[in-house]
């Protein structure tokens, strides 16, 4: 859930990215195999959002939650 001020603003599920969160992970390892490359160690994947790209504005908070993981906040600076 993504919150702005105080206001649910978007809301979606892990299942939302291609069916399963761990889909998008397994769509590229299975590409990058058949192109004879591969995944390393300590590299990055992001797999997909489940909520719309924002632009935030000076001086409004947010806060998103993941449920079963926890919550992490920000509010940017004037």
């Amino acid at each position: 859930m993504l919150e702005c001020d105080g206001k649910v603003i978007d809301q979606g599920h892990g299942r939302d990215v291609l069916g399963h969160p761990f889909e998008p992970l397994r769509w590229l390892a299975n590409n990058l195999g058949a192109l004879g490359q591969t995944l390393h160690a300590g590299e990055l994947v992001l797999t997909g959002s489940w909520v719309t790209t924002r632009f935030p504005k000076a001086g409004e908070h947010y806060r998103h939650t993941i449920e079963g993981v926890g919550s992490v906040e920000v509010t940017l600076a004037a």
